[in-house]
């Protein structure tokens, strides 16, 4: 055992006395590094410079087109024809407004009754429905009476119980007063035939002459007609119509 131990310890010394002697003296001065040997100039590469990059030139703007002066629109032209032209359509709205505003008032006045205001003279006609009167019992007073076109009879109930209703008239058009009396306007000429309903057959009857008597005739022979059947006051109609001119 000391016999190895003897022997590691020899060969630990020889291994440091071996490193000593590889390093240099600490009094030798460092030894520099050479320069790098420069290349000669005629053996040195040719740099080439890199092209320059000219800048492309920018596309100039085509030059428009110059219409030709029979080419070029006349807006003002334009703007009038427009404007000629609305107006036209605007006129004929116009046109058919009016006339639709004119067939609407037409067919108003079909259908509005008859005013019983005066179209003529205007003048207004009283005749009292009576029990007893210058002519007797149950009599219109006046019996006849003349009128003109536009002219309107006021019937008055003086006594209780009459109305008056049309027999006969130039049109052929009926009318009636109540009992509490009423006005009617006449406005077609022509002689009126007309009784009291309840009082018919008593002579209770008048004659109204609006105008000319343009159915004279046929107002006489109705009237001769009725004349001839009455109960009470025969002749009474015939005088009131023997009036009628």
């Amino acid at each position: 055992m000391k016999l190895k131990l003897t022997a590691l310890l020899a060969a630990s010394v020889l291994m440091l006395s071996a490193c000593s002697e590889d390093k240099p003296a600490s009094n030798e001065a460092p030894v520099m590094d050479k320069p790098a040997e420069t290349m000669p100039a005629e053996k040195m590469p040719e740099v080439k410079e890199a092209p320059k990059m000219e800048p492309k030139p920018e596309p100039m703007p085509e030059p428009k087109a110059e219409m030709k002066p029979e080419e070029k629109p006349d807006m003002q032209q334009e703007l009038k024809n427009k404007a000629a032209d609305i107006a036209d359509k605007t006129s004929n709205m116009v046109d058919d407004a009016k006339k639709e505003v004119t067939a609407m008032v037409d067919k108003a006045k079909q259908e509005m009754p008859k005013s019983e205001a005066p179209a003529g003279t205007g003048k207004v006609h009283v005749v009292k429905m009576l029990n007893n009167g210058e002519d007797g019992i149950m009599v219109f007073e006046p019996g006849y009476i003349k009128i003109e076109k536009g002219d309107t009879v006021q019937f008055e109930a003086t006594d209780a119980g009459h109305n008056a209703v049309s027999e006969l008239t130039p049109d052929g058009n009926k009318w009636e007063v109540g009992y509490d009396g009423g006005k009617v306007t006449f406005n077609e000429e022509g002689a009126h035939l007309y009784y009291c309903v309840p009082h018919r057959s008593m002579g209770m009857w008048g004659v109204i002459q609006v105008g000319n008597a343009v159915n004279k005739d046929d107002f006489m022979a109705e009237s001769k007609s009725e004349d001839g059947s009455l109960a009470m006051n025969s002749g009474r109609i015939m005088k009131y119509a023997d009036q009628v001119k």
